[in-house]
């Protein structure tokens, strides 16, 4: 896709009605309830915000991800984009996901155009609710990865993630079950779970325009 249609489409579709938890219910885990993917009002839930970042390389456009390090937590060695907890000092979830943008990649918050927000998505094993925003990144990208949380940036183009032949399902061992779940194959990582269910609600927008 050329990338100023793109930017057109991602523009008109983040500005009218979102598709919002049908469309995240697409690449949803087993036993995940469409009504409770959106659950804002949950008491005692964390918050965090997460930045999908597009840039264009070769007239395309390239999506950020990261491969999270391992350690003792629910998302080790996910791949996710990048984001995190809200700190006191966020005056809003917006710079919540700039500041964790700017910490992760070692991007410059300043060169990122905001387009809109997803939907949000409540993550259950741990209790995060999470606000993603979308933007361009409007400069050549040099990224610098944080040695403490992140493993690897990769990324993948538009036409790659609208292309259903990238979709599949897989088995996955979870806390100890084994669970099939619909999952995008994006460089030989298996992108599943909540980043898999916003890239769904980003897809859908793109293929309605």
């Amino acid at each position: 896709m050329d990338f100023q249609l793109f930017k057109h489409n991602l523009y008109t579709g983040l500005n009218s009605p979102l598709p919002g938890a049908p469309a995240q219910h697409l690449m949803a885990p087993a036993g995940r309830n469409i009504s409770d993917l959106q659950a804002e009002n949950l008491v005692g839930a964390k918050t965090a915000a997460v930045l999908a970042l597009f840039y264009e390389q070769n007239s395309t456009a390239h999506l950020v991800l990261t491969l999270r390090k391992s350690y003792k937590g629910v998302h080790s060695n996910q791949i996710s984009f990048p984001g995190g907890k809200r700190d006191k000092t966020d005056v809003d979830y917006l710079q919540t996901a700039l500041r964790e943008a700017e910490e992760e990649i070692g991007i410059s918050s300043t060169n990122v155009d905001v387009y809109g927000q997803l939907s949000p998505l409540y993550i259950p094993p741990s209790n995060f609710l999470v606000h993603p925003f979308v933007g361009i990144y409007n400069s050549k990208p040099h990224f610098t990865k944080q040695e403490s949380e992140v493993e690897e940036i990769f990324s993948v183009t538009v036409d790659e993630l609208l292309d259903d032949s990238f979709i599949t399902n897989v088995t996955l061992n979870l806390r100890g079950v084994n669970m099939e779940v619909p999952t995008f194959l994006f460089k030989g990582y298996n992108v599943w779970g909540a980043t898999a269910m916003m890239l769904s609600e980003l897809r859908q927008i793109l293929l309605l325009q």
